[in-house]
């Protein structure tokens, strides 16, 4: 069964410049994602789509495939992850490569466990009724919120 891992890194960001090459622990931040998913024995295929040269040379060099420059139409803040994902698929099915299995992974989710990808891997091989697997997990923080004057608790008690 293929299993595709495709990571989609655009080049511009409206929050952090760059933040898809910023230093975190001291590697760029697409690398925590390349390198947790070259960990798995699960994962066929490992690809990054992105806006940007700098980014496909950087996942190239890191020994995962980046095989296009993405359109700037679905690199912008507007874009939905969605249709990136759908234009990488359509690249793919051009090659006559059709993956059973997508993981997905956001880049600027770094701290995700190995054991996490690969459970829902294997969710998704062993449960043919479903399409989809995700990980969740509930937090209890208190969240702020800062008005005109100071900052107010928006966290709802229980």
């Amino acid at each position: 069964m293929s299993v595709v891992a495709i990571i989609l890194a655009r080049k511009n960001s409206k929050g952090l410049k760059n933040k898809n090459i910023k230093l975190l622990n001291g590697k760029p931040l697409i690398y925590h994602s390349i390198d947790i998913l070259k960990k798995s024995r699960l994962i066929n295929d490992i690809i990054v789509s992105s806006d940007s040269k700098k980014i496909r040379d950087m996942a190239i060099k890191r020994g995962v495939k980046a095989p296009f420059l993405r359109p700037k139409s679905l690199s912008t803040d507007n874009a939905t992850s969605d249709k990136a994902l759908r234009h990488c698929l359509k690249f793919l099915n051009k090659k006559k490569l059709y993956p059973k299995i997508v993981v997905y992974l956001q880049i600027t989710e770094p701290l995700r466990k190995l054991w996490m990808i690969e459970k829902c891997i294997k969710v998704l091989k062993k449960r043919k009724e479903i399409d989809t697997a995700f990980m969740v997990k509930k937090f209890y923080k208190n969240l702020w919120e800062k008005n005109e004057k100071n900052y107010i608790r928006t966290t709802k008690e229980k």
